[in-house]
C-alpha cells in the first residue's frame, strides 16, 4: 500500500475493514445430517513437521494420507528446520542451501504434499515461511525486513559539550538525539543473555518532566554533535539518549553459507510485521519462487484452506518499522523522537523476552510516568501491524481464493483485541493461554462480535513431555477451548515419519523431545483410541462451527498491552458464571466495528447478540470507548459499571479531560447502572437479563452455545466440572431437544426432561462424570431425519440407565433394580408403573488376562523410518487392575498395547433372563483411550472419561467375552532408551544453539493401561406405548 494511503487512513484511525471468511453457500440440513461422518473442513488437522525438503516424498505423502485414515482433515504443513535453527544444532549431513525453503526440491515436497491431499480428500493449511512462517528468502537489503531500534546513552559533561562520535554511532541511521535531565538512575549488574536487545547491565531513569528536548539536527555526519547543551541546576545530571534503526537482520531460518544465490541458499529473513511492505516480501518470494509453478498453483487453490502464521515469536530491542514517526505524529499530533527514551523497555517481544532487561529504561517524574506516550506509541503498532496481516489476508483471498490463519499478535506489545477481528481465521493456542478460560475470552470475545465461525486453536502442546501425553489431558484442553467458543483446532503435532540425518528410532522429534506430541503410526493409540479422539474432536467442532456464537454479556477490557502470560483474569469474580451467564470480552476498538451497533437493546445483535455491556472495576477507559459506550447506551444498551474506572494515560492534550466530562454524561443515561464487585449477576436479573442456558449443579459447569437463525438450531456445548456432577441444563426455549453425541455421531430425541410453558423453558436433568461433556442441540421444530416421540417423559425414578425411542409411540428402558415399583410419568400426564422385579445391582469382574503387546525398537536402531518391533507376553490379573507400572519387571518400562480380556455367564447365577434383558459395563475413568469387544462384536467408541457401555444388543446366554483393548503411551519405553536416542545428531531434552540453551529434566514414567474395578451393571427392559 502506498505511503499516502497509510497515512490517510492511520488519520482516520482505523486501518481497513475486518475480515471475513471466503464466502460459501452452507447446506444448512446437510450440516447436521453430516454430524456423524462430518466433512474434511470441520475435522480437525495436524501441524505437520517437514524438519526439510531433503525429506522422502513418498514418505511426506504416505503420513498424509495415514492421518486422513484415522480422521484428520489433513494437515498444516510446516517446514520445520530444527525451528528455524535455533531449536537444534545444523544436522550432520544436511544441505539447508539445497533443500531450503522456495527451492526446486521444497516446490516438489509441497506439490507432493498437496497431491496426496487432493487424492485423499483431504484439506491442507500451509506455512507462509520455514519454521513459524514469520520470513522467507530475501535480499538483506530489501527495506520490507524486520527493524530494531537500538539506544545508546551517556551522560553529558559539565561543561555541556560532547566531544567523542556518540555512543553507537555506526550502530544504524540515527532517528533521534534526547537530551534530559535525570531526576535520578540506578544502575544493576545482569548475567549475559543472547536475546536482542539484552546487555550486561541495566540503568533505570527518572526523568524531569519537560527536559527531554531532540538534538537530532545538530549531529554531523561523523557524529559529533556540534552544540554546547545548557547547563543544568548543580545535583542535576543531563544524559543524552541516541537511537539508531536499522535491518535487524534476524533470520527465521539460519545457517552458515557463504552462497547468496540463489536467494533460498541463505536461509530466510524475518519480515516486517509493522507495515505493508513486510507482507510484500513474503507475497513476492511465493509469487517468483513457488507459485511460479502452475501445478502447485492449481493444487493449492484445490486442496488448501489457509495460508497460516504462527505466533510472533519475533525479537528485538525496540519494536519499530520506519514510518512510526510520522504516523504517530499524524494521529497523535506530537513528535514521538523527543519521547523515545520512555519506550526503552518492554516494546519487544512480551513472552519470550519477558525475563531479558535491555540497557535503558526511563520514566517521568509524573503520576503516570510517561506512560501517555507509551500508550500512544503502542495504538500505532497496532495500525502498523493490522497493516501486516491485512495485506497478507488480502492477497491470499485475492490471488488464491484462501483464508488467512494466525496466532493475532499474540506476544506483541499491545491490545490483542484490536486486530483479532482483520484476520479470516484468528487462531489461539492451549499452551500459551495455559487452558485458561479467561485467556481465550479475551480472544474470543472481538472475534465473536465480529462475526467469525470459526476461531481456531493450535492444541496439545506440553513442556517436557515428549511421548508421554494422555489422550484424556488432550480431550481436556479442546473441551475447555470449545466451553470458549473456539471451533478449530491444529493438534500439535505429526512428524515426518522417514529417516533423516543422524536420527535413530523413534524417529525425527522436533524440539529435541522439548514438547508433545509426537503423533504417528508409531503411537499405539494411533489407531487405537487416537482415531476415536479425532471423530470426537470432529463432530464437536462440526457442531460449534453451526451458526454463530451468542454470549449472555460482553466485558469491557481496554490494556495497553495485553499480558502473554496470563497472569490475572480480568473479570476475577465468579458471580456471573455460577449464574450461567456466558460472557467474552471487547476491547474500544472493536466498538467501530460494523457489526458494533445496537438494536432491541442488544449489541452486535446478529453477531455475538450481548444483552448488556459491563465495566468491571478501575477499567481503563479512553475517550473513544467512553463515546462509543455513550452511543450504545443511548440506543438501550443495558451498561453496568462496577464500581469507578481509571483513564488509560494518553499524551494527547485535553483529552483526560474531555474523557471524565464524557463519562459523568453517561452516567446520566437511564440504561446506565451501578454495581459492586460479585453483584453483576443480580444486577442483571434486577434489570430482567437472563442466561440464554442455566445450568444448575453441585459443581461447576461451563457451556457455551451456538445460534443458527437459518434453521432456527440452538446447540449448546456443555462441559462438566473436574469431578462428577449432577444438574440441570435449564434452557431459553419451546423447541424440541436432541442429543447430539460427539462419541458416537448419534443423533437422539432427548427422552427425559420437563417443559416449563409459562416461563418457555426446557429442562433437562444431566449426570457428567469427571471433564465428560455433552452436546444438546434443541430445534424450533421436529427434525426431519431424527425420529422423535409424540410426548417425552417428565418424571422417572431412580436407576433408569438409559432408554432408546423404538418408534415416534413407544420408548424402551432399561431399568436396574433400584428403579423396580417405580413410576413414569409422561408430559401428557399419563403415567405408567415399573412391575416388581429381582436382579443385582452391581456384578464386579474380577478375573483378567492381560495379553501385552510390546511395541519395541527394531533390530536397526538407525532405522528411523520403522514403526516398531512387537512381541506378546501373558498376565494373570486380578482386580482391582493396576497400572503397568505395576506390573513387574517385564511391563514397567514397556509400551504397546494392552488386549483385556475376561469372560462372565448370563444370566448370572439364581436369575432368570424373565427379569434380566442385558447389562452395562461401567470401567473406571480410562487415562488413555479403550475400545471395546464383546463375543467378537466391536461396540462403539467409547468416552473415556465416562466409559458405561450398553451390552445389551451384544449378549447371549451362557459364556460372555469382554476384549477391551487398551493402547500406552511411548514414554515409559523410549526413557529407558534414551542414551542411545539421537535426533539430527542431539541427544533428547537438551538445546544448545547460539541462541537457545534448554535442558528439561526427564518426565517420570507414566501410568498406563486399565486400571480399577470393573462392574456389569445388570438392566430389565420395560416399553412404555405412548
Amino acid at each position: 500500500m502506498a505511503k499516502t494511503t497509510l497515512l490517510s487512513l492511520v488519520a482516520a484511525c482505523l486501518l481497513i475493514v475486518p475480515s471475513s471468511a471466503r464466502p460459501e453457500t452452507p447446506d444448512i440440513t446437510n450440516h447436521y445430517t453430516s454430524f456423524k461422518n462430518p466433512p474434511v473442513t470441520s475435522r480437525p488437522l495436524f501441524r505437520y513437521w517437514l524438519p526439510d525438503a531433503s525429506a522422502d516424498v513418498s514418505k511426506v505423502a504416505d503420513d498424509i494420507a495415514s492421518a486422513g485414515s484415522i480422521g484428520a482433515g489433513g494437515v498444516e504443513f510446516v517446514p520445520f528446520y530444527q525451528y528455524g535453527g535455533h531449536g537444534g544444532r545444523y544436522p550432520p549431513g544436511a544441505d539447508w542451501a539445497t533443500y531450503g525453503f522456495g527451492s526446486p526440491a521444497f516446490v516438489d515436497v509441497l506439490e507432493q504434499a498437496a497431491k496426496a491431499h487432493v487424492s485423499h480428500g483431504l484439506k491442507m493449511d500451509f506455512a507462509l515461511g520455514p519454521n513459524q512462517g514469520q520470513g522467507v528468502p530475501a535480499d538483506p537489503d530489501e527495506e520490507g525486513l524486520q527493524w530494531d531500534l537500538f539506544p545508546f546513552a551517556i551522560q553529558v559533561p559539565a561543561n555541556g559539550s560532547l566531544e567523542n562520535p556518540l555512543p553507537g554511532w555506526g550502530t544504524g541511521k540515527l532517528v533521534s538525539l534526547v537530551t534530559a535531565t535525570v531526576d535520578s538512575r540506578q544502575t544493576r549488574e545482569l548475567g549475559a543473555n543472547p536475546f536482542p536487545g539484552a546487555s550486561d547491565t541495566h540503568t533505570s531513569f527518572v526523568l524531569t518532566n519537560g527536559s527531554l528536548v531532540q538534538h537530532t539536527n545538530k549531529v554531523s555526519t561523523e557524529g559529533i554533535v556540534k552544540y554546547k547543551f545548557p547547563k543544568t541546576p548543580d545535583g542535576t545530571e543531563q544524559w543524552a539518549f541516541a537511537f539508531y534503526s536499522r535491518r535487524s537482520l534476524i533470520k527465521n531460518l539460519k545457517f552458515s553459507s557463504n552462497d547468496t544465490n540463489p536467494i533460498y541458499s541463505n536461509g530466510s529473513y524475518t519480515v516486517d510485521h509493522f507495515s505493508a511492505k513486510g507482507a510484500k516480501v513474503t507475497i513476492r518470494f511465493w509469487q517468483n519462487y513457488i507459485l511460479k509453478n502452475s501445478n502447485v498453483r492449481s493444487l493449492i487453490k484445490q486442496c488448501a484452506e489457509a495460508g497460516w502464521e504462527d505466533s510472533p515469536e519475533i525479537l528485538s530491542t525496540i519494536t519499530w518499522t520506519p514510518d512510526i514517526p510520522k504516523l504517530f505524529k499524524r494521529r497523535h499530533g506530537y513528535d514521538l523522537l523527543t519521547y523515545l527514551p520512555l519506550i526503552m523497555d518492554k516494546s519487544n517481544n512480551l513472552a519470550i523476552q519477558a525475563g531479558v532487561l535491555g540497557p535503558f529504561e526511563a520514566v517521568l517524574n509524573t503520576p503516570d510516568k510517561g506512560q501517555g506516550v507509551v500508550n500512544d506509541f503502542v495504538e500505532i503498532l497496532e495500525l502498523c501491524y493490522r497493516e501486516y496481516i491485512t495485506t497478507l489476508r488480502d492477497w491470499l483471498q485475492t490471488n488464491l481464493g484462501l483464508n488467512f490463519r494466525t496466532q493475532v499478535s499474540y506476544n506483541l506489545p499491545m491490545d490483542m483485541g484490536a486486530n483479532v477481528p482483520f484476520v479470516d481465521i484468528p487462531e489461539a493456542e492451549s499452551l500459551g493461554f495455559h487452558d485458561n478460560p479467561d485467556a481465550y475470552k479475551q480472544y474470543i470475545g472481538p472475534a465473536v462480535l465480529a462475526g467469525k465461525k470459526v476461531v481456531s486453536n493450535e492444541l496439545g502442546a506440553m513442556p517436557g513431555r515428549p511421548y508421554s501425553q494422555l489422550l484424556t489431558e488432550l480431550l481436556f484442553s479442546a473441551d475447555a477451548a470449545f466451553a470458549a467458543n473456539t471451533n478449530k483446532f491444529v493438534l500439535h503435532g505429526q512428524p515426518y515419519s522417514g529417516n533423516y540425518y543422524n536420527t535413530t528410532w523413534p524417529g525425527y522429534t522436533p524440539f529435541q523431545y522439548g514438547f508433545s506430541e509426537l503423533y504417528s503410526p508409531r503411537q499405539p493409540a494411533w489407531e487405537h483410541g487416537l482415531d476415536e479422539v479425532l471423530g470426537y474432536l470432529g463432530r464437536a467442532q462440526h457442531s460449534m462451527q453451526m451458526g454463530v456464537a451468542n454470549l449472555d454479556v460482553a466485558i469491557y477490557n481496554k490494556v495497553a498491552k495485553t499480558d502473554p502470560l496470563w497472569t490475572y483474569n480480568v473479570y476475577a469474580e465468579n458471580d456471573l458464571e455460577r449464574a450461567s451467564y456466558t460472557y467474552a470480552y471487547v476491547t474500544p476498538a472493536n466498538f467501530r466495528l460494523p457489526q458494533a451497533y445496537v438494536d432491541n437493546k442488544v449489541l452486535a445483535p446478529k453477531t455475538g447478540a450481548f444483552k448488556a455491556l459491563v465495566l468491571p472495576a478501575r477499567s481503563n477507559i479512553t475517550l473513544q470507548a467512553i463515546e462509543d459506550i455513550t452511543r450504545f447506551a443511548k440506543a438501550g444498551l443495558p451498561v453496568i459499571l462496577v464500581d469507578s474506572p481509571v483513564f488509560l494515560p494518553t499524551n494527547r492534550r485535553g483529552e483526560e479531560f474531555k474523557t471524565w466530562d464524557a463519562y459523568k454524561s453517561l452516567l446520566k443515561l437511564p440504561s446506565v447502572h451501578q454495581s459492586k464487585k460479585s453483584k453483576v449477576a443480580a444486577t442483571l436479573q434486577s434489570l430482567g437479563i437472563r442466561p440464554k442456558v442455566t445450568a444448575i449443579s453441585d459443581k461447576l459447569w461451563k457451556h457455551a452455545r451456538r445460534w443458527d437463525p437459518v434453521s432456527g438450531m440452538d446447540l449448546i456445548f456443555i462441559l462438566g466440572a473436574s469431578q462428577p456432577s449432577t444438574g440441570i441444563v435449564k434452557i431459553a426455549s419451546k423447541g424440541v431437544p436432541y442429543w447430539f453425541d460427539a462419541w458416537t455421531g448419534t443423533q437422539e430425541p432427548v427422552l427425559f426432561y420437563s417443559a416449563d410453558r409459562l416461563s418457555g423453558t426446557i429442562n433437562i436433568p444431566l449426570s457428567l462424570a469427571a471433564n465428560q461433556t455433552a452436546i444438546i442441540a434443541v430445534s424450533n421444530k421436529p427434525l426431519k431425519y431424527v425420529e422423535t416421540p409424540v410426548v417425552h417423559i417428565s418424571k422417572k425414578p431412580a436407576g433408569i440407565l438409559g432408554g432408546k425411542l423404538t418408534s415416534r409411540h413407544e420408548i424402551e428402558l432399561h431399568a436396574t433394580s433400584r428403579s423396580s415399583s417405580g413410576r413414569v410419568t409422561l408430559s401428557n400426564g399419563a403415567s405408567h408403573s415399573i412391575k416388581y422385579f429381582d436382579s443385582p445391582e452391581e456384578i464386579q469382574l474380577e478375573k483378567w488376562t492381560l495379553t501385552a503387546e510390546h511395541w519395541e525398537a527394531p533390530s536397526n536402531f538407525s532405522d528411523a523410518s520403522a514403526i516398531a518391533s512387537k512381541r506378546n507376553s501373558t498376565h494373570i490379573l486380578t482386580a482391582p487392575l493396576k497400572s503397568w507400572t505395576e506390573l513387574g519387571p517385564q511391563l514397567t518400562n514397556s509400551s504397546g498395547l494392552g488386549y483385556y480380556s475376561t469372560s462372565f455367564t448370563w444370566p448370572p447365577s439364581h436369575y432368570s433372563t424373565k427379569n434380566l434383558d442385558g447389562a452395562y459395563v461401567k470401567f473406571e475413568p480410562v487415562m488413555h483411550a479403550m475400545k471395546l469387544w464383546v463375543n467378537g462384536k466391536r461396540l462403539p467408541p467409547v468416552d473415556p472419561r465416562n466409559p458405561v457401555v450398553d451390552l445389551g444388543p451384544f449378549m447371549k446366554r451362557g459364556e460372555n467375552e469382554i476384549l477391551a483393548v487398551v493402547p500406552t503411551t511411548m514414554w515409559n519405553y523410549v526413557r529407558s532408551l534414551l542414551p542411545r536416542i539421537r535426533n539430527a545428531g542431539d541427544i533428547p531434552l537438551e538445546i544448545s544453539t547460539e541462541d537457545i540453551q534448554l535442558k528439561w529434566p526427564t518426565p517420570a514414567k507414566t501410568d498406563n493401561g486399565l486400571v480399577g474395578r470393573v462392574y456389569l451393571v445388570p438392566y430389565h427392559k420395560v416399553t412404555l406405548r405412548l
